[in-house]
Parts: C-alpha cells; structure tokens; sequence
C-alpha cells in the first residue's frame, strides 16, 4: 500500500463513520461539550435515576401530610319504601363534616418524616453518583474513539515511513550494498504498518459503538469525536476525609444510617399510646337542605396491651438493621477513601508516564533522522537502523497510549470524587 492508498483508506474509514446521530442538526462530528450536552437529555441510566428522585421528593411530601389534619365531607339521599307504610315512599337527606387530628402516636409520625426525608436524602446521594458515573462512562468512550481516530493516522504515518525505508533497502540491495535479508524483513515490517492501519480502522466502529450507548442513541448512530487529552492535574495534598465524606456513596450510606434511625423510632411508638381528636357535624332530614343538625367532638386514647410481641420484635428488627447501616456506612468510608487515593494515584503516575513517553519520543525522532542519513551513506548497519526505527514507532504508540491513559485517569479521579461533567438541564 503506497502512501497515496494508505491515506485514501483513512478517508474512507473516517468517512464510515460520520452517519449523521438522530438529531436535527445532523452532526457529523461530536465535540466534548455536545457529548455532554446529548448524555444528559438521553442517557437512560440518567433519566431512570432523575425519576428516582422524583419519587423520593414526592414520598417526602406524602410524609409531611401526618402534621396536618384530615378533613372530609359526606353527602347522602335515600328514598325507601315498605308494604307496611300507607303515605307512599320517604326521602331522607343528609350533609355531614368532620376532621381527625393525631395528637399524639409515640412520635412515629416526626420520625416517618425523618425517614423519608432520610430517603430523599439517599436518593439525591444516589443521583449525584449517578451522574459521575455516567459522566466517567461517557468520558472513556468519547477518549476511546479519540484515541481510535488517532491512532488509524499515526498508523498511516508509520506505514509511509515503513515503505519509505523500504524503498532506501530495495535501493541499496539494488546496487549490491545490502543483503537479501535485510530486504525481506524490511517488507515484512512495511506489511505489518500497512495491516496495521486496517486494523486501527476497524477499532473505530467498535469504539463507535460504545459511545452510542453512553450517550443514550441508536447503535446505528456514529460520530467523529473531535477534542484533545487535554485534562486538569490534581492537587498534590488532597484532604483525603474531606473529599470521601463528600462521595455520593459515603452520602447515600449516611443518608440510610438515618433512615434506620427513624425506623427505630417508629417501632418504639408502636409500644406507647396514641391520642386521637376527632370533631364533626352533621344535618339530616327528608328535604333539601336537612334542617336537623348535630354535632360531636371527642378524644381517642388507645394503648397497646398485647399484639402477640409483634411491636417488640419490630423494635429490635430496626435495631438489628441500625447496626448492619452503621457497619455499611464504615465500609462505604473506607471503600470510597481506597478508590480516592487509587484513582489520584492512577492519575498522577499516568501524567508522569505521559511526560517520560514525550521525552523519548523526542530522543526516537532525533536519532531516527540521523540513523536514516548514515544509513543511507553506508555508515551505519542495517541491524542498528532498523533497531532504531522500531524505536520510534514503539515510541510514537507509546506516547498516544499515554496521552489516552492519563485522559481517561483524570475521568476516573473525577468519578471517585463524585464529580460530573454533564451539562444537566
């Protein structure tokens, strides 16, 4: 494959690519920050856990409704008749109000509202981590395909260097200067650059593919993702306690530690007696409006003699489920302060990797230049130049490899922190 076929088939191969997404604007390449604008509109995990909360903020509503009142309202006709009366059918109307407050039950109902606020909490925990998943999730994909992009034009290149040596060789092997082995393995190499450029073509579908399902589109939608590695370097001395109690999992854990709390609370109230008011009026008669009227207000007073030890075996259930969310949230900590600290370390070794492939890629190119010429003049051996110009590829992947893996380590360090780059409406 001559240089001018290598670069048609990257044309073609990105070309495959870019089938517009299902969007208006039929984009046929994908920015960081549209990425991040689609995931948060069609992310299924993101909508499933944005409903979640909804459900929790209802439910929290639903609770607060026991510190009210309830009022209702009747409103009756009937019309009878017997063999026995002689004055034909009756009619009887009736109107009625009343209103029940619970006074007083052992304050479970401060603690179901503790509870469920417990809950709302946990959920918004939930959501935040959520989107840091999601957000780490969309991030490798999009740097994926970056990387796939990248990679089929740094193999292109190599592959027109490779038959660029392999031109000098046949040159040289022409004129009586270089063996026939020499020759072989130099071919050998260029098909491999070239097979390897095909390769690097075919990865982009698949990558293609991951980031379908990050963003929440049809698998048969493509992109061409367009961005850099570009990324923000961590601090040196993280406030490790800080940054784990602020974890969405470290905040959910604490959030259901309440929550048992609550509903120890609740199993404790079912053991004292509850206070009940109650008051209503009611008018009845055979027209319409019912002129008779009466009217009652009264005081329920129960108190739990027996219940076959059902409240008592309630009450220490919620203890036992206290004690399981008070060891979950010490596990919840210390997992969350071990993924922090692998995460920064992952990232911080990353850039220094990063930072050492730069430098001997430098030294690769440098020394590849001069090796070419003084092989070329016959001043340096085939065995020593071809080492060397497998340097330099080794060291052209090495360094995009990095560039890759310290990106995609400065997602993870953002997920372990509960951080979201997602652009939320």
């Amino acid at each position: 494959m001559r240089p001018r076929l290598a670069h048609l088939f990257l044309c073609i191969a990105l070309a495959a690519t870019a089938r517009a997404p299902a969007r208006a604007d039929s984009l046929s390449s994908l920015s960081w920050d549209e990425a991040r604008e689609l995931a948060a509109q069609s992310n299924p995990t993101l909508l499933a856990a944005r409903e979640a909360l909804e459900q929790a903020r209802y439910a929290y509503q639903t609770a607060r409704a026991t510190y009210w009142p309830t009022v209702s309202g009747s409103a009756g006709y009937t019309r009878s008749d017997s063999d026995s009366r002689e004055d034909g059918p009756s009619d009887s109307t009736s109107v009625g109000l009343s209103a029940n407050y619970n006074l007083f039950s052992g304050f479970a109902d401060r603690a179901r509202v503790k509870q469920a606020e417990a809950a709302l909490n946990s959920a918004r925990a939930d959501w935040l981590g959520t989107q840091s998943d999601v957000s780490a999730t969309l991030r490798r994909a999009f740097l994926r395909l970056l990387y796939a992009q990248q990679r089929v034009e740094l193999a292109r290149s190599i592959a027109t260097r490779r038959e660029q040596n392999l031109d000098l060789v046949q040159l040289r092997f022409d004129s009586g200067s270089e063996n026939r082995g020499s020759l072989l393995r130099t071919k050998a190499v260029t098909s491999q650059a070239q097979a390897e450029v095909e390769q690097a073509g075919r990865s982009i579908a698949v990558q293609q593919r991951e980031l379908a399902n990050a963003l929440g589109q049809s698998a048969t939608d493509s992109w061409i993702a367009q961005g850099d590695w570009s990324h923000r370097a961590p601090e040196t001395d993280p406030s490790w306690n800080d940054l784990m109690r602020a974890t969405p999992s470290v905040r959910a854990a604490q959030a259901n530690l309440e929550a048992s709390k609550a509903a120890v609370a609740i199993a404790r109230g079912s053991i004292y007696p509850s206070l009940a008011l109650r008051a209503g009026i009611d008018r009845s008669g055979e027209d319409w409006p019912p002129d008779s009227e009466a009217w009652s207000v009264g005081a329920t007073l129960s108190v739990p003699l027996f219940a076959g030890g059902q409240n008592i075996n309630q009450l220490s259930s919620a203890q036992a489920r206290l004690r399981q969310t008070e060891a979950q949230l010490h596990t919840a900590e210390q997992t969350a302060l071990l993924d922090l600290e692998s995460s920064w370390t992952s990232l911080r070794n990353a850039q220094q990797t990063r930072d050492i492939q730069a430098a001997f890629l430098e030294a690769a190119e440098v020394r590849a230049e001069i090796a070419r010429e003084q092989y070329a003049n016959g001043l340096l051996s085939f065995q020593n130049w071809d080492q060397i110009e497998d340097e330099l590829t080794q060291s052209q992947q090495a360094l995009l490899t990095s560039d890759r893996d310290a990106a995609i380590a400065a997602a993870e360090w953002d997920r372990a922190r509960g951080i979201t780059a997602l652009t939320l409406p």
